[in-house]
């Protein structure tokens, strides 16, 4: 060290020209091995080099070099063969223990690989402030830490307790995980392999494996977390960096998991089974019953008590029930038995004063309090600051938050989840902040249809429930595995894609299975309750001519302005899919013939749809003839609910209703709440109210129109999922007859397209929100009968062959557009064969002549048939020429 420091007291600190110090290419490292107290065996080794190369120079000013070469052999057997070492290897520093605050200080220089050391250490935490890494004060850190100040030549101050501290690595067990202690969990955690999707910037929520604190790591006892933890745990090997942090765990951390793998799948069985039972032990009930008002239980319906039971044990929960099966009321009793108040509750506006009459009747000793606009003073119930229960709808909550937080309410009850739109939407943004701000203990979505095209939509749900985002994998796992996550890269910007789909099967077992996703169907619930009967009338609108018009004016205008390059998206294709707007765009082009894939700005964008409105409407308004027809002729024997999605067409076809002598009541966007409600008792009620005109939109939530057993589907929708809670207005508890559903589609329209793509979407969504699966689901998304695999019995052949002509028809109504095309060309084939056999048995008659036919025909055979015959055939020849010249031009 002495000879270094001569050396570098020679040199001006750049270079020497006197040939005295050191060179320039060795004045930075010799100053900084100079400055140092403590040598690494690495650093130790540079300075040896250094002396041997400037040992004239040495001995020259008498410095003492005595026994430098078996030093530097001894220090090349310690550190082995190295790369040349550079100013920027060299690092000063110091380490202590600090007692008062039970942590381990080390203050260094920078250098990427020491940092990044320095980081694995359980409890490692930058303090910017004091410029210095801390770290738990440990046995384990003590020992990590004298060997980092051995391998940089860092200074090391150890305090009296230095070989007294206490251990922090350990395996805890519990019931729900396997906790590892001691760990640098963070690093641990952004070592594995991230999702393909979007990863959350909290890391407690994503991957399998779970950050509880800076030096601990928590692995769920989950089947599915289990697998992933065993093939991680396998795959490392002794010299990798998760082997480094975790290798002393390893072993009881898999002898551990593999125990609790048969419990963890009978716990998930029981979850699961649960998530759809239709009814409650009487134990339970019982327990139960003594929180609710005296005269509640009575009331209840045996399905009603499961739910219950699920929200109060889970206080992050979705209930899913299908619609008209009593949810509003799962969620007050269950409120009341959790003693979870007050308690705000997020509905749509048209629901407001239904769920203000629905905790009156129910809990008849909570005070209830209705906010938001468009409420009389008379509507608005007790004051806010006194109220039990909080109805506030999702379009006036941001411009309360404020004193509802002052509330510090207890529940947030989120009915009709769906409204909540997007993932990203401004709307869930702000209900989330609003439950991490306020701290709510309990969270309730609930929603008949939790998905209305995609998984992504039901991401959106899963995402304000952290306990059952964690569950489930995290955000990342779930947009990659269940939403198929796409990354679109082009010029500058960069988007993330979520509309996609896969593993549906997997994800709605996986969702029942954390007993948080509660959904129950009609068909297990209400036996009595006939299932829907669905079915199409295809009509010819009446104004044709008009409506190709549009069809033609649009696909050219699409034409012109969807723009070819992909390099700079415009910002409004940046945008989540709120309502699906750029999908319709999407199908709307392909059916014009257009680009399947579209690029417009704002303005153009807006305009598309504009476009797009009017010519479904078109469709509407040339449907109405034929609706009117329809109704008149089924007025007489049944009430009608009347759906349509345009108020134009609403409009139109309540004068045309009016002018055939009908008085149709209505229910429109527009409408006062307490003109809806009137409007909807005298339906119920009033024998002579006969039809009611529906928006489709408007009249989706918050309706029991049970008087009526059939609706007529006037205009289509994007979204099956809205339309079939259109449909459950009237299907749903109180309805005593079969409902019949019929959609009116306009023939060789957009419809066609939309037929076509609500089906495939009816399919997806069946998969996730149909009765539970325990088998699974086969591909074509229905569930699975029996195990799949090996060993399981063969069907017999009847069974089998019916079963196969089942899928084969399912697929086929899944596919009515692509079968629509394939029977047509069929037809067409069939018909330009028999053309070429006619005309090939003519040919075959002239050509064998009445000699011939008489040797072919092998029988008696008179020149008088054979000349019928001839003639014949040439009629024939000559019909399937005229046949060939239309659909076979270029035939031969």
């Amino acid at each position: 060290m002495n000879a270094v420091r001569w050396l570098a007291a020679r040199c001006d600190g750049a270079r020497s020209q006197d040939g005295k110090g050191f060179s320039g290419v060795d004045v930075q490292l010799g100053h900084a091995l100079a400055e140092k107290d403590v040598w690494s065996p690495r650093e130790a080794l540079a300075a040896t080099g250094l002396i041997v190369k400037y040992k004239k120079q040495l001995e020259g000013g008498k410095v003492a070099t005595e026994g430098l070469e078996a030093l530097r052999k001894k220090l090349q057997d310690e550190v082995g063969e190295t790369a040349r070492m550079r100013r920027r290897d060299v690092v000063a520093g110091e380490i202590w223990a600090d007692p008062q605050t039970g942590c381990i200080v080390l203050e260094t220089g920078y250098h990427d690989r020491l940092k990044a050391e320095i980081r694995d250490l359980p409890g490692a935490a930058w303090d910017a402030a004091e410029q210095q890494w801390t770290c738990a004060l440990s046995t384990e850190n003590a020992a990590e830490v004298e060997d980092l100040a051995l391998r940089w030549g860092l200074s090391l101050r150890r305090d009296a307790g230095w070989g007294n501290l206490a251990p922090m690595r350990r395996i805890e067990v519990t019931a729900t995980q396997v906790v590892v202690r001691g760990v640098a969990a963070r690093a641990i955690v952004r070592s594995i392999p991230a999702p393909a999707g979007k990863p959350t910037d909290d890391e407690r929520v994503f991957r399998a494996v779970q950050v509880v604190d800076q030096t601990t790591i928590a692995l769920p006892l989950r089947s599915w977390v289990i697998r992933e933890a065993l093939l991680w745990l396998a795959t490392m090997v002794d010299g990798d960096d998760n082997y480094r942090r975790l290798g002393w765990a390893r072993d009881e951390i898999t002898r551990t998991l593999n125990a609790s793998y048969p419990t963890s799948l009978k716990e998930e069985r029981v979850r699961f089974e649960r998530a759809s039972a239709t009814a409650l032990s009487s134990e339970a009930q019982a327990r139960i019953s003594a929180l609710l008002p005296p005269k509640m239980p009575s009331r209840l319906m045996p399905h009603q008590w499961v739910a219950i039971q699920a929200l109060v044990e889970s206080p992050q929960a979705i209930l899913a029930d299908e619609q008209g099966l009593g949810k509003t009321i799962e969620i007050l009793a269950a409120l009341e038995a959790a003693g979870a108040f007050p308690a705000i509750v997020l509905v749509p506006r048209t629901a407001m004063l239904n769920w203000r009459d629905e905790a009156e009747s129910w809990l008849p000793h909570r005070k209830v309090a209705v906010l938001g606009s468009g409420v009389a003073k008379r509507d608005q119930g007790a004051p806010v600051a006194e109220a039990d229960v909080v109805v506030i709808n999702y379009e006036s909550f941001d411009k309360h938050v404020e004193p509802l937080a002052a509330l510090r309410p207890q529940a947030l009850v989120a009915d009709e989840a769906q409204y909540l739109k997007g993932h990203d939407s401004a709307r869930t943004n702000l209900v989330q902040q609003f439950c991490r701000t306020t701290g709510v203990g309990r969270i309730i979505l609930a929603t008949g249809t939790p998905v209305m095209n995609r998984p992504s939509e039901l991401l959106t749900l899963v995402k304000l429930v952290p306990d059952m985002l964690t569950e489930v994998g995290g955000f990342g796992r779930f947009a990659a595995r269940y939403c198929r996550a796409t990354l679109h890269e082009g010029g500058w910007v960069s988007w993330w894609d979520y509309s996609g789909a896969a593993n549906l099967g997997e994800l709605a077992n996986r969702l029942r299975e954390t007993g948080r996703f509660i959904r129950r169907d009609k068909a297990s619930v209400l036996p009595d309750l006939r299932a829907k009967q669905r079915e199409d009338l295809v009509v010819e609108i009446v104004n044709r001519e008009e409506y190709l018009q549009a069809a033609q004016d649009f696909g050219g205008w699409l034409k012109t302005h969807n723009r070819t390059q992909k390099s700079a998206p415009s910002e409004r294709t940046l945008v989540e899919d709120a309502g699906g707007d750029r999908s319709a765009l999407r199908e709307a082009a392909a059916w014009l013939g257009c680009a399947d894939e579209l690029d417009l700005d704002n303005e153009d964008r807006a305009e598309a749809l504009r476009r797009m409105t009017a010519l479904r409407q078109l469709a509407g308004v040339g449907k109405i003839p034929a609706a009117v027809a329809w109704i008149h002729d089924h007025v007489k024997d049944d009430k009608l609910v009347v759906f349509a999605y345009h108020l134009e067409v609403q409009g139109a076809l309540t004068a045309a209703l009016m002018a055939n002598g009908d008085a149709p009541l209505s229910i429109t966007g527009d409408m006062s709440i307490k003109a809806r409600r009137d409007a909807i008792q005298r339906f119920q009620s009033d024998a002579t109210a006969r039809v009611i005109v529906c928006s489709l939109k408007a009249a989706q939530t918050a309706i029991t129109l049970t008087a009526g057993r059939r609706a007529l589907m006037v205009e289509l929708d994007w979204t099956p999922a809205g339309l079939e809670q259109a449909e459950d207005r009237l299907h749903r508890i109180g309805q005593v007859d079969q409902v019949v559903v019929t959609y009116l589609c306009a023939t060789d329209t957009m419809e066609d397209r939309m037929v076509a793509l609500l089906n495939h979407k009816r399919g997806a969504i069946s998969t996730i929100t149909a009765a539970a699966a325990p088998h699974g689901y086969r591909k074509d998304g229905t569930p699975r009968q029996q195990p799949p695999g090996p060993g399981r019995p063969r069907l017999d052949a009847v069974t089998r062959a019916k079963q196969r002509r089942a899928s084969k028809a399912g697929w086929q109504a899944r596919n009515s557009e692509y079968m629509r095309d394939y029977m047509r060309k069929r037809r067409l084939n069939t018909k330009v064969k028999a053309a070429r056999r006619d005309i090939k048995d003519l040919a075959d008659i002239e050509r064998l002549g009445y000699e011939g036919m008489r040797r072919e025909t092998d029988r008696w055979y008179r020149e008088k048939d054979y000349l019928q015959d001839l003639a014949e055939a040439r009629v024939k020849a000559e019909r399937a020429r005229k046949i060939l010249d239309v659909v076979a031009p270029n035939s031969p």
